[in-house]
């Protein structure tokens, strides 16, 4: 009987576990599908316009233009929501440009813009919006380090089936002229086909990079690279085109450089891959 009776409790206690495991994978589920397909909205002309002047998108972009130099400023306008809350533009290039979250932590140490340039390149690649604080890159350091987005990455276009194949890889470069060379190469032969709209009837095919900068040892900053603008006074001969803090930038390449060489990382960005 005693047997018996033991036998009876090991199978209530399989029972119970097996419950909590499936309950807590229907509960990550359901997360992730939260993440991943929220309602999409896309706002009209007239009620874009009244937050294009929305107050955490000026301030942040007036922040960074204090910790880097940029050579020109554009405003991307064709607003779209998710779950009711202000999401992302859609720039007249036709790519995207997340709003960035307010950073937490002491006096605002833990930013979130790795977290964007991730839904940056999931919008545009995979045209799926993904809130950004719910892309799954979580580290111990404020912001956070390339290998982290690159996992974050991965993992997100592993699950979400518009996807292209393919993988997402740190990258890193050992000179200024092999750094241009290397973002070249990654956003005009990556592995995505995503449309830029040069204007003038011209477009191009490109995937979008997501590229470390730092003006300081303490301002670090993630950008979304997508394209280069032919610039003969610059010493790399280009300007590059960046996406952030809910608009577009235009920065030299002689300022990329300066800034891409990030104190502990280097020259670093992620690439996607075949």
């Amino acid at each position: 009987m005693k047997n018996l009776t033991s036998f009876f409790s090991l199978i209530y206690w399989v029972c119970k576990i097996t419950v909590i495991v499936l309950l807590y994978q229907l509960w990550v589920e359901r997360a992730f599908a939260f993440s991943g397909a929220q309602p999409l909205v896309e706002v009209s002309e007239e009620e874009s316009l009244k937050y294009i002047t929305d107050t955490q998108k000026t301030a942040l972009g007036l922040l960074g233009n204090k910790e880097f130099q940029f050579k020109r400023h554009i405003t991307c306008s064709r607003l779209f929501t998710l779950s009711g809350e202000v999401s992302h533009y859609e720039c007249a290039d036709k790519t995207f440009s997340f709003i960035q979250p307010e950073s937490t932590g002491p006096g605002g140490w833990n930013g979130y813009c790795g977290h964007v340039a991730i839904s940056n390149a999931t919008r545009m690649v995979c045209n799926r919006a993904i809130n950004p604080l719910q892309t799954g890159a979580e580290d111990m350091t404020p912001g956070t380090r390339p290998d982290t987005n690159r996992n974050a990455l991965n993992d997100l276009f592993a699950r979400i089936n518009s996807c292209p194949r393919g993988k997402w890889v740190t990258r890193g470069a050992i000179s200024a002229n092999s750094y241009i060379n290397r973002l070249r190469s990654a956003l005009y032969a990556g592995a995505a086909n995503v449309s830029r709209d040069r204007g003038n009837r011209q477009r191009v095919s490109i995937t979008p990079v997501p590229v470390l900068i730092a003006s300081s040892i303490q301002s670090f900053h993630w950008v979304t690279l997508v394209d280069f603008i032919h610039n003969p006074a610059d010493k790399y001969n280009c300007d590059a085109v960046m996406n952030t803090w809910g608009d577009q930038k235009i920065m030299t390449c002689e300022n990329l450089v300066r800034y891409g060489r990030t104190p502990f990382f280097g020259f670093s960005f992620l690439s996607f891959v075949d």
